[in-house]
């Protein structure tokens, strides 16, 4: 199967968001679900939505990679 470009977001409001997110990325490449990363956007800060509006804002970021993985697989 050829490889595929895909984005994946990460998004996290507790803790420490910019340890976690670099900790994510190393287990998905570790993993082997991305060939290699292509881009990393820069971090943003987003307010909560839903009905609990009473926590911190949260710090997203979406990374730009390539995968052999069917999407499915992916997500699993």
């Amino acid at each position: 199967m050829d490889a595929i470009e895909v984005h994946i977001g990460f998004g996290a409001n507790v803790g420490q968001p910019v340890v976690q997110f670099s900790q994510a990325l190393d287990e998905i490449l570790r993993r082997g679900l991305l060939l290699h990363p292509i881009q990393k956007s820069a971090l943003y800060r987003s307010a909560p939505w839903g009905p609990v509006a009473d926590q911190p804002y949260f710090l997203n970021a979406v990374v730009r990679g390539k995968t052999v993985l069917p999407p499915y697989d992916l997500l699993a």
